[in-house]
């Protein structure tokens, strides 16, 4: 134990949960600036590198911190994660700060928004620290593949952190935050987690939206883990035995979860991984929870082990949620535009994205809350044909999202221009008769594009 411990970082897990965040910012008025200010003090004092690559100026952070302080008490329920620090991987876009993918080159210019991911978690209160170290355009398992530095686990400087989401990791393990976000293309929010002894989430394809994330592939955890010499000796090798089980998920389309399941006999982190049928995540995250409580295994390097009958979130009981309807959209229910969120909060999934048959028209309609198209068929018109986003919806949630569409749209059948059909969004002929054609355009967000050009 003795050796074990001489070459392993004296780290001490400072950072709470978010229930006791939650309770410290509830009974004291400096709680959430003094939380915010020891994370800096600990960047500043340990360094940037390896973990980061990036940070938020402390000043701006501190701005975020009055904003949220300004909201009055009774109404922070509203905020889930009102004052909770969490890290972004640097493949993923935070407004003013360039997103490198670890690749010095690849950004000349500071992100001009968030990523959909991001305004989300902000939305809920969050607050965003900086930007984590990976493997250059997360292309690997192991975390050494970033010129900002190697990142090791925070068990022993001597074995690897496990990529590519290394940095946002190593930040949850070492206690600089609360959670971050990572990406998965075959492993890469697992294996790290495995190997820093922290919980990381594949959610289901379409799930999230992955706009303002470095695309890349779209695709029990890791059978071992290696030294930094071992990678750097056989390092395309050693990548493709971490990713032995974990690759397949994302060509499956199912979802994962990678949970600790305690020390091997050296001292190092051992994990299992969760896997089901799209659209279980919720039910997979009971599971897992369920397990990692019964464990008693603790969160990254520390000794605070987790409570047995700590508060959960609260979750959907029905897993049955592949059972689903398809459903095109073509207006404001498009990825990234006002009322796709209702489509998400139902669980539905993106499927793809096409056209319709060149009889169809799209009209602007006049006096509606946000803005909406109506498209209708014109026997014997010929035009583009309007692009048009088929959604999976599970059959339990169809019920409400149709009750939310308002007249003059209705929901019928849309031929598409590759002859298949599909239930969709629709106008009725009254509709159209105070509105805009806009076909020529052939798609609601590249008229929405245009008119703010």
């Amino acid at each position: 134990m003795s050796s074990y411990l001489s070459n392993t970082k004296k780290f001490k897990l400072s950072m709470p949960t978010i229930g006791e965040l939650h309770e410290v910012y509830s009974n004291d008025p400096n709680g959430l600036s003094q939380t915010i200010n020891s994370i800096y003090d600990r960047i500043e004092n340990e360094g940037l590198k390896p973990i980061w690559i990036s940070i938020v100026p402390r000043e701006k952070a501190l701005q975020r911190v009055e904003e949220l302080l300004s909201i009055c008490q009774d109404d922070r329920g509203a905020y889930p994660l009102f004052g909770i620090p969490f890290a972004v991987k640097d493949n993923i876009d935070v407004i003013d700060l360039k997103t490198t993918a670890a690749c010095s080159s690849f950004a000349d210019e500071k992100a001009t928004k968030s990523a959909f991911v991001v305004c989300k978690l902000e939305e809920a209160g969050a607050i965003v620290i900086g930007k984590t170290n990976m493997d250059q355009f997360a292309t690997g398992l192991v975390g050494t593949r970033s010129p900002f530095g190697i990142c090791s686990s925070v068990f022993d400087k001597n074995f690897i952190s496990g990529g590519s989401s290394s940095g946002s990791a190593v930040s949850v393990g070492n206690g600089l935050v609360t959670f971050a976000l990572g990406t998965d293309t075959a492993g890469s929010g697992r294996v790290p987690a495995m190997f820093n002894n922290v919980i990381g989430m594949k959610p289901t394809r379409g799930l999230l939206s992955c706009s303002g994330v470095v695309p890349a592939c779209r695709i029990p955890t890791a059978p071992r883990t290696f030294t930094i010499d071992q990678i750097q000796q056989s390092p395309i090798e050693h990548n493709t035995q971490l990713g032995f089980y974990t690759n397949f998920v994302n060509l499956l389309d199912l979802t994962a979860i990678a949970l600790p399941a305690g020390l091997r006999q050296d001292h190092l982190p051992f994990g299992v991984t969760f896997i089901s049928h799209s659209f279980t995540d919720q039910a997979l995250l009971l599971l897992a929870d369920r397990l990692h409580r019964c464990l008693s295994t603790f969160i990254g390097y520390s000794t605070t082990h987790l409570l047995s009958n700590t508060q959960k979130l609260s979750m959907k009981e029905n897993d049955e949620q592949w059972n689903c309807f398809l459903i095109g959209v073509v207006g404001a229910h498009l990825s990234d535009l006002p009322l796709n969120y209702q489509l998400i909060e139902r669980n539905a999934r993106f499927v793809r994205k096409c056209r319709t048959h060149q009889e169809y028209r799209l009209y602007a309609l006049s006096n509606t809350n946000p803005c909406k198209p109506g498209l209708i068929r014109v026997t014997g018109s010929r035009g583009p044909g309007i692009e048009i986003e088929i959604w999976a919806i599970p059959n339990e949630h169809l019920a409400s999202f149709v009750n939310l569409i308002p007249s003059p749209l209705t929901i019928g059948n849309i031929l598409l221009d590759d002859g298949q059909s599909v239930k969709g969004f629709l106008v009725e002929p009254s509709g159209t008769e105070t509105a805009k054609d806009i076909t020529q355009f052939g798609g609601w967000k590249a008229y929405l594009n245009a008119s703010e050009g």
